[in-house]
């Protein structure tokens, strides 16, 4: 590739049948020196009655390059942002820590 070609935004092209993945907990994050291995899970509930158990099932995996993942948190940094003006989150402190967002009552 040459300059000129580096310097061009690529074009977006939206791939109707690529579906999506609902996710409620993030089960691990590590980086190797070049990517962010990110692991996304989803609780259920098994068994019934008085035997129902709790299960944590992986749902996907996303490998994730230092810049894709600097662009990804400031993109959900601005989102959260947005969210707090908009009075749907706010930030609660816990002592010694930085503030964590939370949904607003």
């Amino acid at each position: 590739m040459n300059n000129d070609n580096r310097n061009q935004k690529a074009t977006y092209i939206a791939d109707t049948g690529l579906g999506e993945t609902f996710t409620d907990s993030v089960t691990s994050v590590g980086f190797d020196g070049a990517n962010f291995r990110i692991e996304l899970a989803v609780g259920r509930m098994s068994g019934e009655g008085g035997s129902r158990q709790s299960t944590v099932h992986p749902v996907a995996r996303l490998v994730i390059p230092m810049n894709a993942a600097s662009e990804f948190l400031q993109k959900l940094g601005g989102a959260f942002a947005d969210l707090e003006k908009q009075g749907v989150l706010k930030k609660a402190t816990a002592p010694g820590r930085q503030p964590v967002p939370e949904i607003a009552n």
